[in-house]
């Protein structure tokens, strides 16, 4: 009854995890396996959802259910993806990316293999032009994003040039992608072959919120590209004053820090002199 409620207020997450421990206590619960079935479906998790409802149909028959899941199988959105080689698939992917269509590229992710996601070459050979991940985030597509993101698309993965989805993301000046990304970002300071870092390109379109974000998770405002640059100097080229201003003040307070460090090893050490006379 539970999930039955977290279905009508639209919890489908935790509809799924909490049908998901009622099978654990008793595997063979018909309706548990159907909750859980319609769960993934209205997460867009398609494969998965089928799956399921075909493990409940197992259990118990019920030719209401048994009818939907045939002519949902037979919707040609989805019956056009059975047939897919790796090479169509992907064009298929590249393709509901580029139309900001989540609910089909949920839908071509359940028969995507992981070197898909990985942006790495395909059984056949086809070697994608970049990850999934890295379109979205270049073509400004926040559903997409939190989409693959969510269905493992590694976020620190590179492009031909050692660029991070958030390195695109900022570099085409959208935000909300960026502000997807940043969470799962665990290399802040990652530089592409230029040597440009995130900072950078946050400072080069004036993204100060993205900036501020960045320096709070201790990005360095120090780091150089290949010319020398830091993220000042690039602020200071392309004219964006509040950007400037706002590295400037991390500077000034990184330094400050340091003063205050500095000030407290001294006073440590001149204690200790004092004990030892």
């Amino acid at each position: 009854q539970r999930c039955c409620r977290l279905l009508q207020l639209k919890l489908y997450a935790e509809a799924a995890r909490d049908a998901d421990a009622c099978l654990k206590l008793q595997p063979s619960f018909a309706k548990a396996h159907f909750a859980k079935g319609r769960a993934l479906y209205f997460l867009q998790e398609y494969e998965a959802a089928f799956a399921q409802y075909d493990a409940g149909l197992k259990v118990e028959a019920n030719p209401t259910i048994d009818a939907w899941l045939r002519g949902e199988r037979r919707r040609p959105e989805y019956t056009r993806t059975t047939a897919l080689g790796p090479r169509r698939l992907l064009q298929r992917v590249e393709a509901a990316i580029r139309a900001n269509d989540a609910q089909l590229l949920a839908l071509l992710l359940g028969r995507c293999p992981a070197q898909m996601l990985d942006g790495e070459p395909l059984d056949d050979g086809t070697a994608p032009p970049q990850p999934p991940l890295h379109l979205a985030a270049a073509e400004g597509h926040e559903d997409c994003v939190v989409l693959l993101l969510q269905r493992g698309a590694p976020p620190d993965g590179r492009d031909r040039r050692g660029r991070t989805a958030l390195m695109l993301a900022l570099e085409r000046g959208h935000a909300d992608c960026a502000l997807a990304l940043l969470p799962h970002a665990s290399e802040v300071d990652a530089a592409c072959d230029e040597g440009r870092t995130a900072l950078h390109r946050a400072a080069a379109r004036g993204m100060c919120g993205c900036l501020s974000l960045l320096l709070e998770a201790r990005a360095s405002a120090a780091a150089a590209d290949l010319e020398g640059q830091t993220a000042l100097h690039v602020a200071c080229r392309e004219g964006e004053a509040v950007a400037a201003m706002l590295l400037l003040r991390s500077a000034e307070a990184a330094d400050a820090a340091a003063a205050a460090a500095a000030a407290v090893e001294e006073d440590d050490d001149d204690e200790e002199a004092a004990e030892e006379e």
